[in-house]
């Protein structure tokens, strides 16, 4: 099992923000991301051990309040720290997410993996992005790493941790400020999951941002004050 360690960013900001990757991206996947916060984020990680490792680490740090955002993968990780660390939790804000996966539908992305990997991704991540100016961004700075990193095995713990996670709006319900963002054009979770989510949480709020996909805080553009 794939051990945690964390990246600090130190951007002279009171509180800190917890940044958590979705299944096949890394802490790099957030290099775009300008938010008001100092920022702590998982490296290679695995999901089954990320929320004992995460309260570990603020123990270790002497971190009392953080705040989460969770991408993909990493929204089931910050929902799953909130229903089991919910006092320290100020924020959380929510991305690209869905109410989780069938279990067909993650056996066939092992099927696909096994057969051609690389084959696989590059669809995947083509999907992910809106347009073809932010699938050549993509590809010219994540692509060919993440290949060549993320191994069959590595790949597959993201996916067993899938086939069991879900999003219950009961354990969320005592965090005051929950903000859910997706990409219009999303076709990897479906923009109807988020409505959903949203329509179980009074206190949420839901900011849809036009012409974007999965990835809708890549470049180009700037999704600008959609985080805030």
């Amino acid at each position: 099992m794939t051990s945690t360690t964390f990246l600090t960013v130190d951007n002279q900001k009171p509180d800190t923000l917890v940044l958590i990757p979705g299944w096949a991206t890394d802490h790099r996947i957030f290099k775009a991301v300008t938010l008001p916060y100092n920022f702590l984020i998982p490296v290679r990680f695995s999901p089954a051990t990320f929320v004992t490792a995460l309260a570990d680490e603020l123990r270790e740090r002497g971190i009392k309040r953080i705040s989460l955002f969770g991408y993909s993968l990493g929204g089931f990780l910050a929902c799953d720290f909130v229903r089991r660390h919910g006092e320290c939790v100020d924020r959380i804000m929510l991305a690209g997410i869905r109410r989780g996966y069938d279990a067909g539908e993650i056996a066939m992305i092992k099927k696909l993996l096994r057969k051609n990997k690389n084959a696989f991704l590059y669809k995947f991540y083509e999907q992910c992005c809106a347009g073809r100016e932010q699938w050549l961004y993509f590809k010219n700075n994540y692509f060919e790493a993440y290949c060549r990193e993320f191994d069959i095995a590595y790949l597959n713990e993201g996916l067993d941790y899938l086939a069991a996670a879900g999003i219950e709006a009961e354990y969320l319900r005592a965090v005051k400020k929950i903000t859910i963002l997706h990409g219009e054009c999303d076709r990897v979770a479906p923009l109807a999951e988020a409505n959903e989510i949203h329509a179980a949480l009074p206190q949420s709020r839901l900011t849809v941002v036009p012409g974007k996909g999965h990835m809708f805080f890549l470049p180009p553009g700037n999704p600008g004050d959609v985080f805030g």
